[in-house]
Parts: structure tokens; C-alpha cells; sequence
């Protein structure tokens, strides 16, 4: 898994709400030197993904695998209609 940063099946809601789900069993892998393009509405859950990836939040259930520092490039982008998209680019 050198190289790799994933997320299995995580689960988390924020502890201030525990009755709102925010991720339900999200599961994605990102290779090295590549791009991850988080893309919905308000409140769908892109920056909990940040989050979670910086360590911030510890997932309610699964698992955030990462081996190795991870640098974030955050750049979030905001469409008229209320949705945005998070660019990540992950450095090793």
C-alpha cells in the first residue's frame, strides 16, 4: 500500500450532531500522484473526506488508511446552483 491513501467503508457523523449521517460506508482509494475531485452538494460531505484525511475526526466505523504525510491542496470551488467540488491533490 505504499503510496496508497484509502478509505473503507467509513462511517462518521460530527459529535456535536450524532443523529446526522454524513458519510454512510464511503470507500475510495487514491494512488500516488493522483487527483481526487470530491463533487456535491452543501453538506454531502467533501470536507468531512478532508477531514477525516488530516486526521481531525477519527471515523465512527471502517477504516482511513494512510502510511504516509500527507500534504492537501485544497481548492474548493462554488457554483451558482449551491453545489461546489473540492480538488485534492496528494503529495508524498
Amino acid at each position: 500500500m505504499t503510496g496508497t491513501v484509502q478509505l473503507r467503508s467509513v462511517r462518521f457523523c460530527y459529535p456535536t450532531r450524532p443523529d446526522v449521517k454524513v458519510l454512510r460506508g464511503v470507500t475510495l482509494t487514491v494512488q500516488k500522484g493522483k487527483k481526487l475531485a470530491l463533487v456535491g452538494s452543501s453538506g454531502c460531505g467533501k470536507s468531512t473526506v478532508v477531514s477525516l484525511l488530516e486526521r481531525f475526526y477519527d471515523a465512527e466505523d471502517g477504516e482511513v488508511v494512510s502510511k504516509l504525510r500527507i500534504n492537501l491542496l485544497l481548492e474548493e470551488r462554488s457554483e451558482q446552483n449551491g453545489s461546489g467540488s473540492v480538488e485534492i491533490l496528494l503529495s508524498f
